[in-house]
């Protein structure tokens, strides 16, 4: 197991073979999928979103980085940078930042630095991306 940003560990068993996917099975699938374009998975806490992050790492290899938000709020928003320079990027608790515009400023900034790189993006938060209070 690698040692990630914010001294946060993958969970050994954070794996797709390990996620019952219920009528989920979509998601699961195109989280499967080495496609660059951005997801957003929401729920609420306990539905499995960290797990699905994780799993999506611990697929990708060491070309990969996991990022939980809300853990970061201590940090400064500059502690994102650099990781749009990973090949896969899971963004937990994406929320946690919205109306801050520090924070906020430097996501979209992570966002756009990414989709140049061809960055995989996947974010979890507990609301759609339209009803986060940015």
């Amino acid at each position: 197991m690698k040692q990630l940003a914010l001294g946060v560990q993958l969970r050994a068993d954070a794996v797709f073979d390990s996620f019952w996917p219920g009528p989920n099975g979509e998601v699961v699938a195109a989280l499967k999928k080495p496609d660059p374009a951005p997801l957003w998975l929401w729920g609420p806490r306990g539905s499995g979103k960290t797990h699905l992050l994780q799993a999506v790492c611990a697929a990708a290899g060491e070309a990969a980085a996991y990022f939980p938000l809300d853990r970061a709020l201590a940090l400064p928003a500059e502690a994102l940078s650099g990781f749009e320079r990973s090949r896969v990027l899971c963004v937990d608790d994406a929320d946690a930042v919205a109306g801050d515009p520090v924070w906020e400023k430097a996501l979209f900034r992570l966002f756009n630095d990414a989709a140049e790189l061809r960055t995989r993006l996947v974010f979890a938060a507990t609301v759609p991306p339209r009803q986060a209070p940015w």
